[in-house]
């Protein structure tokens, strides 16, 4: 009889699950748990982040371009630039293409945002899948977390190697 009663409690809890529109997005990101290069609308969520994406766009736009000048220039803060000259931003630039080849082709409306801490400062970092001729990476453009995310603070690059588990770069 407990089983039974168990059962029908399990199966009222799972009707109830399934009534809901419950997303398990919590990498806060576009896409699924099984596939992470889709494009599709910022999640109610994620549109608080929408410059994040749009700036992350135009990084990605200006390396496509063969443009490295104009990320530096425009797009890094100056406490990263303080740190990274830049001709060593041309020379990193120069080394990627020269190991993965040209972009290909990414997608403007697939997005993933990351919040972490470092050093008692909040950041977010906009995570782009980018198509180069010899693979997929994934671009982490980081921002502070100040609700403005216009300036870069930080890149970081990494081989696509499949579909990351929610909430990982």
């Amino acid at each position: 009889m407990s089983n039974k009663i168990s059962l029908l409690v399990l199966l009222f809890i799972l009707s109830l699950i399934a009534a809901c529109d419950v997303s398990i997005n919590a990498a806060n990101r576009s896409g699924d748990i099984e596939d992470d290069y889709v494009a599709e609308p910022l999640s109610s969520m994620s549109k608080k982040y929408a410059n994040a994406l749009e700036v992350s766009n135009q990084l990605v736009e200006y390396m496509k371009a063969g443009d490295p000048e104009s990320v530096y220039t425009e797009l890094l803060s100056d406490s990263l630039k303080k740190t990274l000259s830049e001709q060593v931003w041309k020379d990193q630039v120069s080394q990627l293409t020269y190991a993965k080849g040209e972009i290909i082709n990414y997608k403007k409306m697939q997005w993933g945002f990351v919040p972490f801490e470092q050093d008692g400062s909040d950041f977010i970092a906009s995570i782009k899948i980018v198509e180069h001729e010899a693979g997929m990476m994934k671009y982490s453009v980081v921002f502070n977390d100040d609700g403005v995310f216009d300036k870069v603070v930080g890149f970081h690059l990494k081989e696509r190697d499949g579909v990351s588990p929610p909430g990982e770069f």
